[in-house]
């Protein structure tokens, strides 16, 4: 499963690959909006409520160092939260430390290997 925006569930809607499932977010203070929106509280907590209806055994956080989507995948009450950290971010029970200049491909493979996955190529491909 893959939490996104609307365009993701359009764009891969029907490819085969490792996404089964497209997620779209509500809409989000710094996550997936500018920092001038705000959010509605009660869309934000039916959002929440119904991903930890999920019981996910896993969440992955590749989507900057964490000052705030940290907070957001936490709220999803996965078993375990992977990802970034920036000093000022909330750490998560595996995190690399968010380094900016860094390849983002190196970058995300650092992070899933936190859960024991091997990088098996440099090169990314979209299937």
């Amino acid at each position: 499963m893959f939490l996104g925006r609307g365009w993701h569930a359009s764009f891969l809607a029907g490819r085969p690959g490792p996404i089964d499932r497209v997620i779209v977010l509500p809409p989000t203070q710094w996550v997936s909006e500018p920092p001038e929106y705000r959010d509605d509280p009660i869309e934000q907590e039916r959002f929440f409520e119904t991903m930890r209806q999920e019981h996910f055994d896993l969440a992955l956080q590749i989507h900057g160092g964490g000052r705030y989507s940290n907070p957001f995948l936490l709220n999803l009450g996965a078993k375990v939260t992977v990802g970034l950290k920036t000093p000022d971010a909330v750490p998560l029970d595996r995190w690399i430390p968010y380094i900016y200049f860094q390849s983002e491909i190196l970058r995300y493979l650092e992070v899933v290997s936190l859960v024991g996955a091997p990088p098996n190529t440099l090169e990314p491909r979209l299937i």
